[in-house]
């Protein structure tokens, strides 16, 4: 009886992620987002500067500045598989995150894990949920707050390509 009450609050308590992003679902192609919502080809020669500063060449469209954020529609292979949301920095601080944080965990449950860590010298807050198919990263530091969602399943397809061309 113990086991399965535990069991029941486990249940209730795990994190269930949205496959995607407000209209936009894992593994659709940009046109069909396009049909969906406003984007745009993010084109960094023309000075834009891409939330994702770990991508070589990423193929990422944009949403217009809305509601004090931007989208970014990060895709591979055609398919999409990661999004930034990126929030302007006129609205980030502390109190902001942290209650953009008891907002996803009153509808995901507490985060997988919390941890800062340190990118070109910043310090950078994540507190990470998860399931089997998706991943969300909320990030504060560098004056920016993010949320990343990814699709555990295309990044990993992602990154075995990449650990076949390095091996060869």
């Amino acid at each position: 009886m113990l086991n399965t009450w535990l069991l029941l609050c486990a249940l209730q308590t795990a994190a269930v992620l949205p496959q995607g992003y407000d209209h936009a679902q894992w593994g659709m192609t940009a046109a069909q987002l396009q049909r969906l919502t406003p984007i745009t080809k993010a084109d960094p020669g023309k000075g834009y500067a891409f939330a994702e500063h770990m991508e070589i060449n990423p193929d990422v469209y944009v949403t217009p500045a809305q509601d004090g954020k931007r989208i970014e529609y990060y895709f591979f292979n055609g398919k999409l598989y990661k999004v930034f949301v990126v929030y302007d920095r006129a609205v980030t601080s502390p109190e902001f995150y942290e209650k953009l944080v008891a907002d996803l965990r009153q509808r995901h449950g507490e985060p997988a894990r919390s941890y800062v860590q340190t990118y070109f010298g910043f310090e950078v807050q994540h507190r990470l949920w998860e399931d089997a198919g998706s991943m969300l990263d909320v990030r504060m530091g560098a004056g920016y707050i993010y949320e990343v969602r990814v699709s555990k399943a295309l990044a990993l397809e992602k990154q075995q390509i990449k650990d076949r061309k390095n091996a060869i």
